[in-house]
């Protein structure tokens, strides 16, 4: 499979954010919880670091993996959660563990 190119940078695969709205209160006085949404599909470079599903428990199994992102530099707002799909393959759902700006090479390397 081969990589695509977004700008000059080589990209294969998407990843989507977790953006939650406000919590607020309708005409009645009544609180209403914030929701969560995903963000449209931003092209990225995925990197696997480890990739093991061999979890498996009583009602099913599980998947233990960590990935490096490598995305170009925009403006994002703060998320802690991501949504990884590499080459129409859905990689998971992972909270961020590091979120690193490199700005002398315009990109963005996210660790989960």
């Amino acid at each position: 499979m081969t990589a695509l190119i977004c700008g000059d940078m080589k990209t294969n695969g998407t990843l989507s954010y977790q953006t939650l709205t406000a919590p607020g209160v309708n005409e009645y006085g009544e609180p209403i919880p914030a929701q969560s949404e995903w963000s449209a599909p931003v092209a990225c470079l995925i990197k696997t670091n480890t990739d093991n599903r061999k979890g498996v428990y009583e009602d099913g199994e599980f998947r233990q993996a960590s990935f490096t992102v490598l995305l170009e530099s925009q403006e994002l707002p703060d998320f802690g959660r991501i949504r990884l799909t590499r080459h129409s393959e859905s990689l998971g759902e992972y909270r961020i563990m590091t979120r690193e700006p490199f700005p002398n090479f315009g990109r963005i390397q996210i660790m989960v």
